[in-house]
């Protein structure tokens, strides 16, 4: 049975969620340095002293944007690394799936970020930088342990990294939510695609590649994802 600070919880933090999607919004189409924090509150028709049940200023709610696109994931990675019930092949596959339905659903989350790290403060700009070096890391860890296990070609894993980094960036700058395909759907679709663009030729053997070669194989994923229907 709930409680009320049950409750109260709750309503906090759905409160708290709309304020960091409001906020995502208007530094999307107004900047960061021209959206002011009460701008954000009045929004939600809430009042200054109502916001700082949530936040004290405007960069508390930019640092918790940052921590939602970037920490949540890192903490993600690191538990799906760390099931050895998995092999790499289906860490990869999931990684990019969570990867992919996270930036479809985030609504204007993901993408404001890199368009607002020039104006951001130098503290959190460097620890928005530190923490997609900290999540490339670790999608070249997976990539690495699928090379050791044989089930990925022996690539660049930073560059593959990089690739597969890209392949699920890009489908929040063409997704709509009015499209036939659900974020699920297309999750899949850019799993396989990333998965397909490493494993071996056969028989789980590795098989040195030239850089030449991935990219070509990634550049053909990427072509066939043109064709995907949208609507």
């Amino acid at each position: 049975m709930k409680t009320n600070g049950d409750s109260e919880n709750s309503r906090k933090k759905l409160v708290r969620d709309q304020l960091i999607n409001k906020a995502a919004e208007l530094f999307a189409t107004r900047g960061l340095s021209r959206t002011t924090f009460n701008e954000i509150g009045q929004e939600l028709e809430l009042s200054r002293s109502a916001l700082y049940h949530y936040f004290r200023n405007k960069d508390e709610i930019l640092e918790a944007l940052i921590k939602d696109q970037t920490v949540v994931p890192t903490l993600s990675m690191k538990a799906l690394i760390a099931d050895r019930s998995l092999t790499p092949t289906q860490r990869l596959r999931r990684a990019l799936e969570m990867s992919v339905e996270r930036k479809l659903t985030g609504g204007a989350r993901f993408r404001v970020l890199d368009q607002i790290e020039f104006e951001m403060p130098e503290t959190l700009a460097e620890q928005h930088r530190r923490s997609k070096r900290a999540v490339l890391e670790l999608w070249t860890r997976i990539i690495a342990d699928g090379i050791k296990a044989g089930e990925f070609r022996d690539v660049d894993v930073r560059m593959a990294a990089f690739a597969v980094i890209g392949m699920a960036n890009w489908t929040a700058w063409w997704y709509s939510p009015d499209g036939k395909k659900s974020p699920e759907d297309i999750a899949k679709v850019i799993a396989d695609f990333g998965v397909r663009g490493l494993l071996t030729g056969s028989g789980g053997n590795a098989t040195a590649r030239s850089l030449q070669a991935v990219r070509r194989d990634l550049k053909n994923a990427l072509s066939a994802l043109d064709q995907l229907p949208l609507d």
